[in-house]
């Protein structure tokens, strides 16, 4: 079993639905390639993490002190996939 296991979101019917863990899979590595964030501190972000307004993460605990509190940008092509997901969040549509 891995350390972390991956959110199963449910499809209709009860069962796994496989699209909705590619994606969040997919958005989880491009958080990772684009904002040079670790593996640990990708997994605790949150939504209030996100200034979309100011294209920042908020990375509120790190591996180090000096880590901790930094704002990293958020990269040109991680803008309109966060701002679709803050959408469907708003939405009532979260996507997993």
């Amino acid at each position: 079993m891995p350390a972390h296991p991956v959110p199963r979101p449910a499809a209709p019917g009860g069962g796994i639905d496989a699209a909705g863990v590619e994606r969040r899979l997919r958005r989880c590595r491009l958080v990772g390639l684009r904002s040079g964030l670790r593996r640990a501190e990708i997994k605790r972000l949150d939504w209030p993490d996100v200034e979309l307004d100011g294209y920042r993460l908020v990375v509120r605990k790190a591996k180090s002190r000096a880590g901790t509190g930094r704002r990293p940008p958020i990269a040109e092509p991680l803008r309109p996939i966060l701002l679709g997901e803050s959408m469907r969040k708003a939405a009532g549509q979260t996507a997993q």
